[in-house]
């Protein structure tokens, strides 16, 4: 019986290049976002009205039904031909563990028990601490529309983006919340199924994120592998750079209870 594993984050916090890695490994499939209402799954799920009583039986059907495994997988092969990303075609009956990765902000209602009563599921937290990166991040992606970069890909438009000053402080204060709610939900779930991933850690390196991957592959019970990383951040080491009145918004924060978050 093959296992399950769930990448439980928050936005702009370097989840597509972790599940990207994670895919690299023949014996892995992650799916990526499955709640959100724009991706492609949901959109398939409501236009055939497939399993709309609740999301937790959605997510069970992703996560368990071998019929929706080899269905998906030839799809995704189908895609992978496409692009000629011959490598990246993946042999069913090699993979081991299937999952997702999702928003901790997107799991509360009815889905607020889901992690804790599925034992068999191990989570991958990935953690992005400094709410002010995420806070300039979240605005360059409103601003420009710009998800992922792969490495082979043309160079950065280095588009700045201008923050309010008045909605700063406010916009800081949400993702502090929502950054305490993810540990929450990281920290009710017994330890042994729980693999944390830091941010800061993931992209200190190349070679660091693949010691990083390669322990997840070990938590995750599935062969070993060399990942690379085929993407890169999109902000520079300070994102203040890329705010068009930085030094506005570098007072307003100095002057907060976030101050000791900057230059980190």
């Amino acid at each position: 019986m093959r296992s399950s594993h769930f990448v439980l984050t928050l936005g702009r916090s370097g989840s597509n290049t972790l599940v990207d890695m994670l895919n690299q490994n023949p014996a892995l499939l992650n799916f990526g976002e499955v709640l959100g209402s724009w991706t492609r799954l949901r959109k398939v799920q409501r236009r055939l009205r497939l399993l709309k009583i609740n999301d937790a039986d959605y997510l069970d059907w992703i996560l368990g039904s071998r019929s929706f495994l080899s269905a998906a997988n030839a799809f995704r092969t189908l895609g992978k031909i496409k692009d000629r990303r011959w490598s990246e075609i993946k042999s069913l009956r090699k993979i081991e563990s299937v999952g997702v990765k999702d928003f901790s902000v997107n799991l509360g209602g009815e889905l607020s028990q889901f992690l804790l009563t599925r034992p068999r599921i191990k989570v991958i937290g990935l953690l992005r601490q400094n709410v002010i990166d995420r806070m300039v991040s979240n605005e360059t992606l409103e601003a420009t529309g710009l998800v992922k970069v792969r490495n082979y890909e043309s160079p950065l438009n280095r588009q700045k983006v201008y923050i309010p000053p008045e909605s700063v402080l406010r916009k800081l204060e949400r993702i502090d919340a929502e950054n305490i709610e993810l540990a929450g939900m990281l920290d009710v779930l017994p330890q042994e199924r729980v693999f944390r991933v830091y941010y800061d850690r993931l992209f200190a390196s190349a070679a660091r994120a693949e010691e990083i991957v390669r322990e997840i592959y070990t938590f995750l019970g599935v062969g070993d592998c060399r990942p690379r990383v085929r993407m890169r951040k999109i902000l520079e080491l300070d994102p203040l750079l890329a705010v068009l009145n930085a030094e506005e918004v570098r007072g307003i924060i100095a002057e907060s209870r976030f101050g000791q978050q900057l230059g980190r």
